[in-house]
């Protein structure tokens, strides 16, 4: 009986220490933090001129979050992805209009809803630490309403695309549970006309610095 359990522990020892060292596998987990929005808004108005105001704004940042992640070889570089849903409670209302001139109007703006794939590539400083660089596509929806001097109110719902980068580090608390935290850019997406009549035009383009502490659950499917 004492060389059953003897076996036993032997056996438990080796399978935690296999799952330890490896950092790969299925995961899903979430992240919480902070969003720092930045609005570039443009007036353009073809008689009177142009002008250009920007909005800033904190608000928390949230995400849920699913993947894999394998090493090459024994090189201690991690490559895999995820895909990824989020959301930010960041709104701010700011002044449009030409530079110098008369404020045309208002304009409010807040992110909904954004959901991206991302490619993800690390290094293993040690069997529990890993550094990483993230290149995400994503797509990001922004509600905007816009008020102008002598014109109905708008109401608009516009998705911005485009390239999302990161970087960050995990550590590896357990065998299936890995915190970390995350910095990423969106802020690649470009201008959007969200209103055009007649002479005056007016284009809106957002940015978010996001920084978030996350927690996986690695599920160690098709582990090594």
């Amino acid at each position: 009986m004492n060389k059953f359990y003897q076996s036993l522990g032997a056996l438990i020892l080796t399978t935690t220490a296999a799952m330890s060292n490896n950092y790969g596998g299925v995961f899903v987990g979430g992240g919480l933090g902070i969003g720092g929005m930045r609005a570039e808004s443009k007036y353009a108005d073809a008689l009177q001129g142009n002008g250009k105001t920007t909005l800033n704004k904190f608000g928390a940042a949230y995400q849920i979050h699913a993947g894999y992640l394998t090493e090459i070889g024994s090189s201690k570089t991690m490559v895999g992805g995820e895909i990824y849903l989020n959301g930010s409670s960041a709104k701010k209302e700011g002044n449009v209009g030409i530079n110098g001139g008369n404020v045309a109007g208002t304009v409010n703006l807040k992110r909904s809803l954004g959901y991206g794939l991302a490619l993800i590539v690390g290094k293993l400083v040690n069997p529990k630490v890993m550094i990483y660089a993230r290149a995400a596509y994503e797509a990001s929806r922004y509600n905007i309403d816009l008020k102008l001097d002598g014109a109905q109110s708008q109401s608009i719902k516009k998705t911005y695309t485009g390239f999302v980068p990161g970087v960050g580090f995990d550590y590896k608390v357990t065998p299936n549970i890995v915190v970390g935290l995350g910095y990423d850019y969106a802020g690649l997406f470009g201008n959007k006309d969200v209103y055009q009549n007649g002479n005056v035009k007016v284009q809106v383009n957002p940015a978010e610095h996001r920084i978030m502490a996350k927690v996986s659950f690695v599920l160690n499917l098709f582990s090594k």
